[in-house]
């Protein structure tokens, strides 16, 4: 049974060319993971940033919106990011895209710390597809750009639109993430967040868990 999440918030952001964007987050279970609806009001294309869980609720509130649903993407491969992934892939019928680095994640209990850290093992069953630095995924008029950021996890990646930058636990409001879990480097994530803090300034962030805020 999918679990529905106990909060959601929403922005909008206008463009010069009068596409209007629209993100909305949802606080998931089970430990309050930040899942993002991301869409074009003008085409209704969407994406979907880390499924925590609550596959259903999310999508039905896509479907409420009438939003098309392209993608599904996961800023890494830890169980709270993931763990809606399947059911909204089965039931929207998006593909689900990690980077190369943190694949291997997805189908082991103990590589996405749900065997330490949950009441039961998490893996993502479907086929997924993967992603690089600098791959692009377009939704209606703009686009969210991948950025490879390594050191919560070997493929941790942040996605960049024109005014905002969905995290996910590489940089949050009051800090940033932790590096003691498989696959993380304290050093990797010390070049991540050199190369990664300049360019948010002026934009929104929208971390992996937390609040956000411009940044």
């Amino acid at each position: 049974m999918d679990i529905i999440p106990y909060a959601w918030y929403n922005n909008k952001d206008n463009f010069e060319n009068g596409a209007v964007f629209m993100t909305e987050m949802f606080s998931l279970p089970p430990i309050g993971t930040n899942c993002y609806l991301y869409f074009d009001e003008n085409s209704r294309d969407a994406a979907i940033i880390d499924p925590a869980s609550g596959g259903d609720a999310v999508f039905e509130r896509a479907k409420e919106l009438g939003l098309k649903i392209r993608y599904i993407l996961l800023t890494h491969g830890h169980f709270d990011h993931i763990g809606g992934a399947d059911r909204l892939s089965d039931i929207c019928g998006a593909p689900i895209y990690v980077s190369a680095e943190d694949e291997e994640l997805l189908s082991s209990p103990e590589k996405n710390a749900s065997a330490q850290m949950s009441a039961f093992p998490v893996k993502v069953l479907s086929k997924v597809k993967t992603f690089s630095d600098g791959d692009e995924f377009a939704i209606g008029e703009k686009k969210l750009t991948a950025m490879l950021t390594p050191g919560h996890t070997k493929g941790s990646a942040c996605f960049f639109g024109e005014k905002e930058v969905f995290t996910g636990d590489t940089v949050f409001c009051d800090g940033y993430g932790r590096t003691d879990l498989y696959g993380g480097d304290h050093k990797e994530m010390r070049k991540s967040l050199a190369k990664v803090l300049p360019l948010l300034k002026g934009k929104k962030i929208y971390p992996g868990h937390g609040e956000m805020r411009d940044f």
